[in-house]
This record gives structure tokens, sequence and C-alpha cells, in this order.
């Protein structure tokens, strides 16, 4: 799943994500929806692949076209730990459809919010900086100003585990 040329959760180094899994031999689908893809556009792509690897976002509900069997990796950006456990629970739909989950949390090393200053407490402590106040402002640091980077050796191994 791409969000290339979005606002916020890009995968800065995506075409070296693709270059190292076609390295280790996947054949690379990089699918970009909009918000009017046909959802028989979505399905054919995503229901014969064997992994589905996105960015945290409503895109990811695409993983409902999974097969049997496959596996579903979400990244998880910095400070968006809870909306992802709770907005869209890919990892119980997942479950239910015998599809096997991954999530892959992104440090603050691989976010771009490091880029503003790494000993801000945004980057350090995003729960203490979010406070119980998930207010526009800070939904759209998180959301739409964070891009990743993904560590290729780190994202590897974790999903080897």
């Amino acid at each position: 799943m791409s969000r290339k040329g979005r606002i916020g959760r890009v995968i800065s180094n995506e075409a070296q994500v693709i270059r190292v899994a076609e390295e280790i031999g996947f054949d690379v689908i990089v699918f970009k929806p909009s918000v009017k893809t046909p959802l028989h556009q979505a399905y054919a792509p995503i229901n014969t692949s064997h992994a589905m690897v996105g960015v945290h976002g409503a895109a990811l509900t695409h993983s409902l076209f999974l097969r049997l069997g496959s596996v579903f990796v979400q990244m998880v950006p910095l400070g968006l730990e809870w909306v992802a456990d709770v907005s869209f629970a890919f990892a119980k739909s997942a479950k239910v459809m015998r599809v096997e989950y991954m999530e892959y949390k992104i440090n603050a090393k691989a976010s771009s919010l490091v880029e503003n200053d790494e000993n801000e407490l945004l980057i350090k402590d995003p729960v203490n900086y979010r406070g119980n106040n998930w207010s526009s402002d800070v939904m759209d640091i998180y959301l739409k100003e964070q891009n990743v980077k993904l560590d290729l050796v780190r994202f590897l191994f974790s999903i080897q585990a």
C-alpha cells in the first residue's frame, strides 16, 4: 500500500523497500488507492497477494481482501499506537479472517518528526505530549506531518521473528 504523493505517513524510502523486497524474492505490486478507486480494482491485486504491507491509515481496510493465510503488516508511526489499536482494529479482523497480522512500530529515528527536534516531548513521549487532547493540531503533527523511513534491517528481522 503506497501513500506516495499524499500528505503524511508516506514511506520516504519506498523505492529502497521495493528493491530489497524484490531482491529477497517477492514480486512487488505497489497499490496506490485513492478515494475514487473502485473496489473491484482493489480486490484483484490484493486478493492474489501473499502479503500486504502499509502505513497505518484507512486504506489498510483493503486488507479485508486478503486471502486466507496471507500476511498483513501494519506500520504504526510514532505517536499513533493507540489510534492503531482502537480505530480500525486490524489485528482483530485479521484473526477472524485467518490472516497473519504483524505490527511494525516506527521508532523516533525512523520518523520525519525527529527532524524538528529529537529532544522535544512530541518525539520522546508522544502520550504525554498529546495528553488527553487529540486536537486537530496534535492530529496534524502525527497523522499529516509525519513520514516514515524504514530501517530495512530492523524491519526484516522483526517480520521474520
